[in-house]
Formats: structure tokens, C-alpha cells, sequence
């Protein structure tokens, strides 16, 4: 057995993010081949196969010898000879047919996942194909089959982290590149979760494709191997997958009726109750705006992005806070900033503080931001920190923390005061 995932996008299916993106189906398959003493048989073996323009399949299978002469039988049938053939549901229906046969015959058993696209209402449907009568059924949002045991690690990985990563490249309005993102992290995680679950029946390198209504395109991963300061593909290259001379097995001719698993179904995000908050840092000076820090907070992670630029990857985690915790701290000057004549128009920005420079000290200008994540039970430690009790010799320029999250987020801005700026100055001069 090896392991087949199919993703709807957008997800999830009920769409809260509002992603306008065209839908698409994003298919994933492992490439290896073993026996029944889970040796890896060569070459590694494509796990897809294009019927039509509109239909294409993803399979495992334990006789994979009656699988791959039920699928040529379909690929000679005149409304899917050619691969730039439109295919019909009825073409589904006909699959599951011969898939059924074959294994009558020869024994075994496969797991189909169909992706089929709808030339009426204009949109991809998934449709899994599983023993005992293979007969289609519609499926929805991300579905999988095969080794439970890397399903499982797939949706582990991606419980926490796949929604969040949406909503963060969604907030910073790069929505005509959401879907690309989806398919890097699903990408991520099922190369992730192959190589953590160890299982011998499943291996690298995987095939990924992309099934969108004009087209079906291979997607490609590569990690570079910093010693060696060479790239490694971790998808297959196409024209080096091929089926093994002969797939030794002991096929079973009594088995009961599988199904596929549905993956992050009914999760707690689907219906988003967590807590969310933005806030930003604008430097004013004369008539010229430009925005120095935005800082980003769901759940119990921390996002923040500088001069203008888009959130970091990177996620801070905030849960857990007792007392006070300073969860990093910023400083730079002010050349590299995007001014524009004109406010910073957000309206995603929640709670906004604006500096105007020219009511700064000169030698102040450069100040530095902590970020300070305090226990909303504790607001005595938040008013210390506002009156700089942690600090000294410093001024407190400004500040700014959420209302609605707990911990509550503190944005410090500070810098050494005059006097401390002074006596700095003289003690560098006495040593040069």
C-alpha cells in the first residue's frame, strides 16, 4: 500500500477566509513500489494516471499488476483514447467496473481517488473508488487513502499550522497567490510526514500535480543540501518513473469494504472562534507616512512584519504566559522606510499608533521596540512596564498593546534619554 492525497482548494470547504481564488484539486502521491517482505522494487512507479484532459486518478493498490491493466483497458475506450479527451462521470462509473473485475480475477485490492472536472458547472470534484464495488462517491475538502499511519502524521503537521499560514497570507492581501501557498505547505507536510512515519511501503520522491480547469501541471520541489551546496529534487521527475518488471505479491481474495479518510473534518477552526488582533506602528513626519511595524497576533501566535514588509514566516508563541514575558525586541533608523505623502490606509489595522518625529529629540529618532506579552490577569505588570520600571536611564517614547487577547501584546517604544545620551557621548570622546 502506498498513500494518495487529494486537497480541494479553497479550503476549507466552507470557506471562512472568503478566498476568491478559481478552484482547483491538488493531488499528491508517493512513488515507491514494494513486495510483500517490503523490499523496494525499481524503478519507483508513477502512483497517477491521466485518463483525459478533465480526468486523472491517483492510486494504491496491493495488486498493482490487475490495477494497471484495468486502467489501460479504460485509457483504450474511445472517450478516453486520446488525452485530450473530455471525459464523463460515466467514465467514472466505468472505472470503478473494470477495477472491480480485474481484481476479481487476479485478486488484491486498490484504493482509487478520482479528480474530476466538471465541464457544466465549471468546477473540480473528487470522487473515491474503493473496494468491495468501487462504485464513485463524492468527497469534499482534503481526502486521503492508503497508509493510515502517514494520513495521520499528515494531518498532525498540518492541524495547527496549515489554516493559520492562510489567514496570514490572506490578511497581508496577497489572495491571488493563495492557492500557490496552499500547495507549497500541503506540499510540505506530506513530504514531512512520509519521512517522519518511516514507513517501508512509502517512501520519497512524490509526484504533485496541480488540476486546474485549463490544465494538469506537475509541481516541483526542491531542498537545497547546504554542504554539499547542491539541490536535491523531492518530486519525481516523470520520465524516470516506470512500473517494475513484475510487482511480487500474494494477492487476498477476502478482505473487507475500505473507505477514504477525511482529513481536518469538523476541527475547531472550520468555525473560528480564536482570538485575533492587528497592531501597527506609523512614523509621521511632516506630511510623509510610512508604516515601521505591524504586528499580527492569532491564537496563541505572535506574526510581525517591519518597514512595510510582509509578515515573517516565523510565528511566536505567546500561549502559556504567567507573568510577563519580552518576546523580542527591534531597532533600526528611519532611511529605509517607504514615506508616502499620504496616511497609511488600513483597515484591517485594529489599534494604530502614529509618531510624529518632529515631536521627538533628534537623537531620540532611532528608538527601539520591545514587545512584551503580559498575563491579562496581571495588569499590574503592564502599567510597570508603561511607566519604564523596567528600565533605566531610558525615556519611554510611546506605546501601544492589545485590547482583546490574552496575553496582552505591549508595544514599548524607548530610548536612552538626554542626559543618558549626553554622558554617553563624553565618556566615547574622553576615549578616543
Amino acid at each position: 500500500m502506498s498513500v494518495v492525497i487529494a486537497a480541494k482548494f479553497p479550503w476549507p470547504p466552507e470557506n471562512p477566509l472568503k478566498i476568491n481564488d478559481k478552484p482547483f484539486v491538488f493531488l499528491l502521491t508517493d512513488t515507491r513500489v514494494s513486495d510483500d517482505k517490503g523490499r523496494k522494487l525499481q524503478p519507483d512507479a508513477p502512483k497517477e494516471f491521466r485518463l483525459a484532459k478533465n480526468l486523472t486518478v491517483g492510486y494504491t493498490s496491493s495488486n498493482l499488476n490487475a490495477l494497471t491493466e484495468a486502467l489501460y483497458k479504460k485509457g483504450y475506450e474511445p472517450s478516453t483514447k486520446e488525452i485530450t479527451s473530455i471525459a464523463s462521470k460515466r467514465d467514472i462509473k466505468r472505472l470503478g467496473k473494470l477495477i472491480e473485475s480485474e481484481h476479481t480475477k487476479h485478486g488484491g485490492f486498490s484504493e482509487i481517488i478520482a479528480v474530476f472536472w466538471d465541464q457544466i458547472t465549471k468546477t473540480p470534484n473528487i470522487y473515491e473508488l474503493m473496494p468491495n464495488s468501487y462504485i464513485p462517491k463524492e468527497l469534499h475538502g482534503i481526502v486521503g487513502i492508503g497508509q493510515k499511519e502517514v494520513l495521520d502524521k499528515f494531518e498532525e503537521l498540518s492541524l495547527e499550522d496549515l489554516y493559520y499560514q492562510l489567514r496570514i497570507f490572506n490578511t497581508k492581501g496577497l489572495n491571488k497567490d493563495l492557492g500557490d501557498v496552499f500547495c507549497t505547505l500541503m506540499t510540505n507536510y506530506f513530504i514531512d510526514a512520509i519521512e517522519q512515519s518511516a514507513n517501508y511501503s512509502v517512501g520519497l520522491p512524490i509526484q504533485a500535480t496541480k488540476i486546474t480547469e485549463t490544465a494538469m501541471k506537475a509541481w516541483h520541489v526542491k531542498l537545497l543540501k547546504s554542504k554539499a551546496k547542491k539541490f536535491v529534487n523531492l518530486t519525481a521527475d516523470n520520465t524516470k518513473l516506470g512500473l517494475p518488471k513484475s510487482v511480487i505479491h500474494t494477492p487476498e481474495y477476502s478482505f473487507g469494504s475500505r473507505h477514504s479518510i477525511q482529513i481536518l473534518k469538523n476541527k475547531h477552526f472550520l468555525h473560528p472562534k480564536f482570538q485575533e488582533e492587528e497592531l501597527s506602528i506609523v512614523l509621521k513626519y511632516q506630511n510623509n507616512f510610512a508604516l515601521k511595524f505591524k504586528g499580527l497576533i492569532i491564537d496563541n501566535f505572535f506574526y510581525l512584519a517591519e518597514n512595510g514588509t510582509p509578515f515573517s514566516h516565523e510565528k511566536i508563541h505567546i500561549g502559556n504566559i504567567d507573568n510577563k514575558k519580552r518576546i523580542a525586541s527591534l531597532t533600526g533608523g528611519i532611511n529605509q522606510l517607504k514615506w508616502q505623502n499620504q496616511k497609511i490606509n488600513n483597515k484591517a489595522i485594529c489599534k494604530e499608533l502614529i509618531i510624529d518625529l518632529e515631536l521627538i529629540h533628534e537623537k531620540q529618532r532611532n528608538f527601539t521596540i520591545d514587545i512584551w506579552a503580559i498575563n491579562k490577569n496581571q495588569q499590574t505588570l503592564l502599567n510597570e512596564l508603561i511607566k519604564g520600571s523596567d528600565y533605566q536611564g531610558i525615556d519611554i517614547l510611546s506605546y501601544k498593546h492589545s485590547d482583546k487577547t490574552n496575553p496582552i501584546i505591549l508595544l514599548l517604544l524607548w530610548n536612552l534619554n538626554l542626559n543618558s545620551v549626553a554622558n554617553l557621548e563624553k565618556a566615547m570622546a574622553s576615549h578616543t
